[in-house]
């Protein structure tokens, strides 16, 4: 392993590879998250959290992930609490876009996600901040993680778990197969109107 650069793609990245879930962000998800940490900083923790949330058991940490990845929830003592950001967006009475329902929102959500100071999602950092290629295979785009996660000092991610990342960003943000269209998917995955 090379010593930390802070000069590299994903310096600033905690090495958080696949704590996703193979999840991407869903309508809806980032709105439950905030309004069950409102009650219970311990929501996502509880046993009855699926029911809380109406989401399925492997959905639950992914929805945590994604709710501090966006910087909408920090870690506390006790759980996760909603951030100044999560207030100022989702309040029911005083957030900007409680229910996310411009476009504009998403893109701020972008930003904020792959801008961040101290980024929970490394492959998204380098594939829209720091990647040369404006195409590749996911096989070439897998290699070059591995090597920008290896000059940040981080332990080279398993391939199995950069295949994830990849496979949820692409979901995340890809249009979906017009000749067999998933409507599940084409509902549920809002930063797919972002069309990159």
């Amino acid at each position: 392993m090379s010593l930390r650069c802070a000069h590299t793609p994903m310096a600033s990245c905690l090495p958080a590879f696949g704590r996703h879930r193979g999840y991407p962000p869903r309508y809806g998800w980032l709105r439950k998250v905030y309004d069950a940490l409102l009650r219970d900083p311990t929501a996502l923790r509880r046993p009855d959290a699926t029911l809380l949330l109406g989401v399925g058991k492997s959905m639950v940490p992914s929805m945590g992930f994604w709710s501090q990845a966006f910087g909408l929830a920090i870690r506390d003592g006790q759980g996760l609490m909603p951030t100044e950001r999560a207030h100022w967006l989702l309040d029911e009475k005083a957030g900007a876009d409680p229910y996310l329902e411009l476009d504009a929102t998403l893109w701020l959500l972008h930003w904020w996600l792959v801008s961040a100071e101290h980024c929970h999602v490394p492959t998204w950092r380098y594939l829209f901040g720091h990647s040369p290629l404006s195409r590749s295979s996911r096989a070439e785009l897998q290699g070059r993680l591995a090597a920008a996660a290896e000059a940040a000092g981080h332990k080279t991610p398993a391939p199995s778990v950069l295949a994830s990342d990849i496979a949820c960003l692409v979901t995340m943000y890809a249009p979906g197969d017009r000749t067999a269209p998933n409507i599940e998917d084409e509902l549920s995955n809002p930063f797919r109107i972002l069309h990159l």
